[in-house]
């Protein structure tokens, strides 16, 4: 039985990698990074902060246009700021927590919305301050 599964799963790995492709887009404009906050807000993909590979904390947000396949540089992070809670809620993107500039867990909320292309301080998140949390979207 056992072996019947593993063959079973097997074969439906193989038709999902053949059915799907992936298909290479136009890099984002600045240095990589690990532990960066994203967000989709109205079918734009945002990309910032995060840690280079110096493990320095950056503050640089971009947007991205699938329609177009371009980036564009928008408002920085208020704060240099890594491993945040990113979610969308009516429009806007909210970063929680995270790791700010000092290295330090934070318990800050941020709000970016993209019509201002403008973040605002909001309510302090009041559980322990923490980075590296779940994420999660809200359509």
């Amino acid at each position: 039985m056992k072996k019947v599964a593993f063959t079973l799963l097997a074969l439906w790995c193989a038709f999902l990698t053949d059915a799907q492709s992936w298909t290479q887009s136009a890099n984002l404009p600045a240095l990589g990074r690990r532990g960066a906050v994203s967000l989709s807000i109205n079918g734009e993909v945002y990309v910032g902060g995060g840690l280079d590979s110096a493990g320095v904390l950056l503050s640089d947000f971009y947007m991205y246009d699938p329609g177009t396949n371009t980036w564009t540089q928008k408002a920085n992070l208020p704060v240099n700021l890594g491993g945040s809670a990113c979610f969308t809620v009516n429009g806007k993107g909210y970063l929680a927590s995270g790791a700010s500039g000092t290295g330090n867990a934070i318990s800050n909320v941020y709000q970016y919305d993209p019509v201002l292309d403008q973040w605002t301080a909001e309510a302090t998140f009041p559980g322990t301050a923490r980075e590296n949390s779940i994420r999660f979207f809200y359509w």
